[in-house]
């Protein structure tokens, strides 16, 4: 009897020890499932079946949805219908690259609803939705509305009211607001306010630095070795070394065909707009701000002055009419002769990639930058375009998960995510490095580089060829060269690096050349659009008219300025200011 009782007892704790090793092993399970969860980033097969999978990751208060800043946003799949429009470079919207790459981190599977590529014509397709009230995309991307119509479709109830899914859910937009400095925050937050306090559509925010002084002027140094000249420093030795293009017969060819100074009408590339900023700071509207108050800069001394040089340097010869009548694919043409004919333009302005391409054989090599040009007076400024600033992405009326549509958007403000908009695909189109290993574009200005392109994509099956919401000063940190270590260098890989090496030549010198205060984007309301927008439309095209035509002849200079002044007044240049004033007040007080 005792030996059954000693069995039975050793059975029994036989039977609790393997019963207490079974519950801490669980504990234990449970435990690094636990730790693994708190990776925001983690991978999530969204087919599987097992029901307590919302278990794994930081949920929200919403059905489905993760809280804000983890990914997957969704546990099960969800589809949104994105509206945007098309780009004929991209040759894959389903099998894209960027796609693939929102569907992977978002769990959120895309329908693509396409509007045209023609920026007017999109906002027509979109204005004949509405008016036939037929069903809108669940989320609208990157289309450019005028503010008044995009509040205007906000307070119909066309567009959802953001202000509170930004409150609950932003994660990556509160990240990038935290980078920037307390001007640019401020702005972002009060200029996408209606009338009525509501903001309705999401943020675009684009700092690129070389969007922000991108006027620049490239020379042809084949010419300038024939006749064993430097390049120019003032504007009286560009006007020496323009006379010499003109006189010196350059390229060899016996005929006197040089064009000394060139540009076109394409964005960068405007010759007027490049050599104002010699005599003057420059922005594209024209207006400037001194102590709180504005001011036209098209009708100052220094504006002038910069009008009588170009007039000078046209009507010598030196700076050729086309300028203001062709576009970059027309100077194509002219600036890549066939193999066995001369060049013929001296001098261009605007950037390289608007006049040759990476990877193809034409005249790239023979125009190097030359440095900011200082006036007689010994200044000299660099034209400053403010950081872009708009709000082109909405959420409709009759997307069903807006909650999950805005942790979409707010996606669309992670800085990787940017990198993917713009530049392809991580691992093939760029990829990151060890901050430091290789020198950056803009190591003239300190930076160092932490991340790397080995192409220069703009669609195909890489990127949307469109911003997502995002695009800061990370060119800082990008290298210099595109080409791979242990690899064959591509003929594209070395004409970006001679691209990013002349582009940036003379950018350390522009960078910051310009006022520290500048006037922003003005906040109108509806009734002050209404009273100006005429008046700004006409006073625009006039100055644009006067200024070319003062500088090719038609008009002179020297005798017609008054009349000049007296028809911006005529115009309503002074009701214009004041209407300005008090909205820039209002806006930045």
């Amino acid at each position: 009897m005792k030996k059954q009782r000693s069995k039975r007892f050793i059975l029994i704790m036989i039977s609790i020890i393997l019963v207490i090793s079974l519950f801490l092993s669980s504990c234990t399970s449970s435990t690094e499932k636990d730790s693994s969860t708190k990776d925001s980033s983690s991978t999530l097969d969204l087919d599987s079946e097992d029901t307590g999978i919302s278990s794994k990751y930081a949920m929200s208060d919403v059905e489905n949805m993760t809280a804000p800043g983890v990914l997957p946003i969704v546990i099960k799949p969800v589809t949104l219908t994105i509206g945007l429009q098309q780009q004929p470079v991209v040759t894959d919207y389903e099998n894209n690259g960027f796609t693939q790459y929102l569907k992977e981190n978002t769990g959120i599977d895309i329908e693509f609803f396409f509007f045209p590529t023609n920026g007017t014509e999109a906002i027509q397709k979109l204005e004949l939705l509405v008016s036939s009230n037929s069903e809108l995309p669940d989320v609208i991307y990157n289309l450019y509305l005028p503010p008044t119509t995009r509040d205007s479709y906000g307070e119909q109830g066309y567009f959802l009211s953001l202000n509170d899914y930004i409150e609950k859910y932003a994660y990556y937009f509160n990240e990038m607001l935290a980078k920037e400095d307390e001007v640019i925050v401020n702005k972002i937050k009060k200029l996408g306010l209606a009338a009525d306090g509501n903001q309705y559509g999401f943020v675009n925010y684009s700092n690129a630095p070389t969007d922000r002084c991108y006027t620049q002027m490239h020379m042809n140094v084949n010419f300038l070795n024939s006749l064993n000249l430097q390049k120019p420093t003032t504007t009286d030795e560009l006007y020496e070394v323009l006379m010499a293009f003109r006189d010196g017969d350059p390229n060899g060819n016996g005929l006197k065909d040089e064009i000394p100074l060139y540009g076109t009408t394409t964005w960068s590339t405007n010759v007027d707009l490049t050599l104002l900023q010699c005599f003057t700071y420059w922005n594209e509207d024209g207006l400037h701000v001194e102590d709180g108050i504005l001011f036209p800069l098209f009708t100052t001394d220094e504006y002038r002055e910069g009008i009588a040089y170009m007039a000078k340097l046209c009507a010598e010869g030196l700076l050729s009419p086309l300028s203001f009548t062709q576009n970059h694919q027309q100077a194509k043409v002219l600036l890549n002769p066939p193999e066995g004919s001369p060049e013929l333009v001296g001098t261009i302005c605007g950037y390289h990639l608007f006049y040759f391409t990476a990877g193809e054989i034409d005249h790239k090599y023979s125009y190097e930058a030359i440095p900011l040009l200082r006036n007689p007076k010994g200044t000299t400024y660099a034209m400053y375009s403010q950081p872009g600033i708009s709000y082109p992405f909405f959420i409709t009326k009759d997307c069903k998960t807006p909650e999950i549509a805005f942790r979409w958007l707010d996606f669309l403000m992670r800085e990787e995510t940017m990198m993917c908009a713009r530049f392809g695909i991580k691992g093939q189109d760029w990829d990151y490095i060890e901050e430091g290993s290789m020198e950056s574009m803009f190591s003239g200005l300190g930076k160092k580089a932490d991340r790397r392109l080995f192409a220069n994509v703009n669609g195909g099956t890489s990127t949307w060829a469109s911003p997502c919401g995002y695009v800061p000063q990370l060119s800082f940190g990008l290298a210099k060269s595109y080409s791979a270590e242990s690899k064959e260098v591509t003929l594209v890989q070395k004409d970006n690096d001679w691209f990013t090496t002349h582009e940036f030549e003379n950018f350390y010198a522009r960078w910051e050349k310009w006022p520290k205060i500048t006037v922003g984007h003005i906040n109108y309301t509806s009734e002050e659009l209404l009273e100006i927008n005429e008046i700004r439309t006409v006073i625009n095209t006039y100055i644009q008219e006067a200024r070319v035509a003062f500088i090719t002849g038609e008009k002179n200079i020297n005798t017609e300025w008054e009349d000049y002044l007296k028809e911006l007044e005529t115009i309503g240049l002074s009701e214009y200011l004041q209407v300005a004033q008090k909205a820039y007040t209002r806006t930045y007080k």
